[in-house]
């Protein structure tokens, strides 16, 4: 395995002996991380902490988008809620009042024991 030799200013050391610390790892196995993290975006041209800040404000700027798109779609469904409520109370009203013509008319032809099929209602409204 090849071995790599570097050489950093005395804080930056220091900070680095620090993480390792919190993560009770040597600093050595921490720069083994850092460059594995950071390698792909390397790679990809994303390099350095304007960069980073970048890819931030991008995905940022999506999830407020997102979040737009999430609103907008929620206040589109109450308003259908709210319309198909008030179309089955509508309906609800409606047939109540249909059941009540049919008993009228059940009373008014002497059947009181019969069923009232739909095609003999629309013949008699005509």
């Amino acid at each position: 395995m090849p071995t790599i030799h570097l050489s950093v200013p005395d804080q930056m050391y220091e900070k680095l002996k620090k993480a390792a610390s919190v993560y009770n790892i040597q600093v050595t196995d921490l720069i083994k991380i850092l460059i594995r993290s950071n390698l792909d975006d390397a790679l990809e041209g994303r390099l350095g902490p304007g960069e980073s800040a970048a890819r931030l404000g991008e995905l940022e700027a999506r999830l407020e988008e997102t979040r737009r798109q999430y609103d907008e779609a929620l206040e589109n469904l109450r308003q259908a809620v709210k319309t198909l409520s008030s179309m089955i109370v509508d309906l609800d009203r409606r047939l109540g009042n249909l059941e009540m013509d049919v008993e009228e008319l059940k009373e008014t032809a002497g059947l009181t024991n019969m069923v009232i099929e739909p095609e003999l209602l629309e013949n008699t409204r005509r």
